[in-house]
């Protein structure tokens, strides 16, 4: 059986909408990856509303670094980032490492 996919502006998203696709048959989500932070929020909303609704979801490249944020912001309570995104953070739990 092929899945239907359905795409979604991670710039304009909102908890109704998730809630909508939800009620409306969707039964997961995939967190795509991406470069620089246009939409990064959307897609940090989109695994906090995955984790607290126990909808299944995949984070992919960018998507899963935003997970991880997202765990540690809501659930460990710290105020991290992604160094992607914010260089001068102290405290980013993604980080480059080149070595």
């Amino acid at each position: 059986m092929k899945p239907d996919i359905i795409f979604i502006d991670s710039e304009t998203l909102s908890e109704e909408e998730l809630e909508e696709l939800v009620r409306n048959g969707v039964k997961g989500f995939i967190i795509a990856g991406a470069f620089g932070t246009r939409g990064h929020l959307g897609k940090i909303a989109t695994s906090k509303f995955c984790r607290e609704r126990n909808v299944p979801v995949l984070g992919i490249c960018l998507g899963f670094q935003l997970m991880v944020v997202e765990i540690c912001r809501n659930v460990l309570k710290l105020d991290v980032h992604s160094a992607e995104f914010n260089e001068s953070q102290t405290a980013n739990v993604i980080v480059d490492m080149p070595e």
